[in-house]
């Protein structure tokens, strides 16, 4: 069996909703050229009485975490993500959780053996997991951009580790933001026996020494791995986790770690660590005291007129009411699962209730 890994996305988003599709993509490959391996496979499968992560994520729950503490999990697929909320349910009650992804749907099992589709849309699932009608949100990166959860929670667990680590990063802002008053806690469950795990870990290894050797020329130490590692671009991760399955027979881990160098010989190379030293330098020169006086006070109401005149150049004109603001979502963005047909009500204003900051604060983070 083979599969092309997707084209490069444009967006961590995009590639999100990309990587979520692509298990319906990989059965229907199986479907047509090894058909003949399905009967072994199953056998297989059947031996697996227990997911030893979902074991470990339920003791994880109970052993390391507030009794009632709100609980952020990230997956991968929408398989796990079944995994997940079936095993929550079980344990915690039914209804303790809700979920976000790209269709909006999930096939549950019900203890009865059958299977139920739930809908939900991502505004329900995080207005009911704000305002505590469900202890857990279970969400993949497809649908979840501009969700605003801090206001409740601050404990994130990676269920599925993506290959781009750029999106270890990206999930943990949805809790690490404006509005977090608490110090976000977040767990990573991995296999460590499997290449995946091997590989994360040498690459790890390998941004800790990009760091180490950064650290030294500068002033004061800077996290740099984000800046580094989206230098390299999301393609560059995703053929190293797809190669490195099969580059070593076996997989020794002496022989893993010598493909791994020899395939990350550039990654944090020259080009790279010239670009970091330049613009740490030049940032650490730069001296705000002494300008500081005429660096303008802005906030979110500064961002309305450039809001009001793009939306005027994609043919949209904004309306202001009693409520707020009001304009319809231009026809070229109606493609995008993010946004709605349209919004009303929209404020500048920081100092909205969370329930209703999450649909109505305009600035970073919102779909629009």
């Amino acid at each position: 069996m083979t599969a092309e890994l997707p084209e490069e996305a444009e967006t961590l988003d995009e590639s999100a909703e990309q990587e979520e599709a692509l298990p319906d993509q990989m059965a229907l490959l199986l479907m047509q050229d090894e058909i003949e391996r399905l009967d072994d496979l199953i056998s297989l499968a059947r031996a697996i009485t227990a997911e030893s992560k979902i074991t470990r994520l339920i003791a994880l729950i109970e052993t390391e975490l507030p009794e009632g503490e709100p609980l952020l999990l990230f997956t991968e697929y929408k398989a796990t993500q079944v995994l997940v909320i079936t095993a929550l349910e079980a344990r915690f009650g039914r209804g303790c959780a809700g979920f976000i992804n790209g269709d909006e749907r999930l096939a549950v099992p019900e203890p009865d053996g059958s299977v139920r589709v739930r809908t939900l849309s991502r505004d329900a699932a995080a207005e009911d997991f704000n305002t505590g009608r469900t202890r857990f949100l279970v969400s993949t990166e497809a649908g979840g951009e501009g969700i605003d959860l801090q206001d409740r929670c601050a404990t994130l667990v990676h269920v599925d580790l993506p290959w781009n680590p750029m999106r270890l990063h990206q999930r943990v802002g949805r809790l690490n933001r404006y509005g977090q008053k608490r110090a976000v806690r977040v767990f990573l469950l991995r296999n460590p026996a499997t290449v995946e795990a091997r590989i994360w870990a040498l690459l790890e290894t390998k941004l800790e020494r990009i760091q180490a050797a950064l650290s030294a020329s500068m002033e004061e130490a800077e996290d740099i791995a984000q800046l580094v590692i989206g230098m390299q671009g999301g393609r560059f991760f995703d053929e190293l986790f797809a190669d490195g399955a099969t580059a070593v027979p076996g997989n020794p881990r002496e022989r893993l770690a010598d493909w791994f160098d020899a395939r990350t010989a550039t990654f944090g190379g020259r080009d790279a660590l010239e670009t970091v030293r330049a613009m740490l330098g030049q940032v650490a020169r730069f001296d705000f005291g002494t300008i500081g006086g005429s660096i303008p006070r802005i906030d979110l109401p500064a961002l309305e007129p450039f809001f009001r005149n793009a939306m005027g150049l994609m043919g949209r004109r904004v309306m202001r009411g009693e409520g707020g603001l009001s304009v319809a979502t231009p026809d070229d963005w109606k493609r995008s699962l993010d946004l709605q047909p349209r919004y009303d009500g929209l404020v500048f204003d920081r100092g909205l209730p969370g329930n209703e900051r999450m649909n109505r604060l305009l600035g970073i983070g919102h779909p629009l």
